[in-house]
């Protein structure tokens, strides 16, 4: 399958979540591509490429943005559309104003992982842990213990396709996780994520 990996903008450095994912994809043998709203046409990028998924990783300032890129792709060409990072996460509840077809809450190698296989398999993916479908929102697994199980970033996919390849000095981020302070936010943001999920269980989420 061809997948197409998109955020908003690209800043000081190579973008680590995209990178494990699309290493995970790469296992798999998938083909990766890597888009830039502000740096790209995504619709040209689209029509050219005719991904099988897009999939779009947000914070809190993207999200719009992400959203109309989204509608405008789906406009012109089907594909499965899949959205994570920190807007997901924090924000479960904006599935349904998203027109995403998967939200993916939380850590995403596994659940993507998941999703490949299941795609490939011709399975149904709407059970998979992490994962807000319409009509049906899914327990979170635990986080990742030992990170040494992940492939090798394919940092080379952003490095590759972006402005990066040309600057003589690069910065690389190399954490991935979440540090001990954050970890106090990261509780209280999936004890929200639970409550959230009961109310929509009984909710409208449940209803489309």
């Amino acid at each position: 399958m061809k997948i197409l990996f998109v955020i908003q903008q690209l800043d000081f450095a190579d973008h680590i979540s995209i990178s494990y994912l699309s290493a995970i994809a790469k296992q798999l043998n998938h083909e990766t591509y890597f888009c830039s709203l502000r740096s790209n046409n995504i619709c040209e990028m689209v029509d050219d490429i005719k991904p099988d998924i897009v999939a779009y990783s947000t914070n809190f300032l993207g999200f719009r943005d992400l959203v109309r890129a989204n509608r405008r792709v789906q406009g012109i060409y089907k594909c499965l559309s899949i959205m994570g990072g920190s807007q997901v996460t924090f924000s479960p509840e904006t599935f349904e104003e998203s027109g995403m077809d998967i939200y993916c809450v939380g850590e995403g190698e596994y659940p993507f992982r998941d999703l490949l296989e299941r795609l490939e398999q011709d399975k149904p993916y709407t059970n998979i842990d992490n994962f807000i479908t319409k009509g049906r929102i899914n327990p979170v697994r635990c986080l990742i213990n030992n990170l040494d199980e992940l492939p090798l970033a394919d940092r080379d996919l952003v490095l590759s396709n972006s402005y990066l390849k040309s600057i003589p000095k690069r910065r690389f981020i190399l954490l991935v996780g979440v540090c001990i302070t954050v970890l106090i936010v990261v509780t209280t943001t999936t004890r929200s994520y639970t409550e959230t999920r009961e109310k929509y269980s009984e909710g409208s989420l449940l209803k489309g």
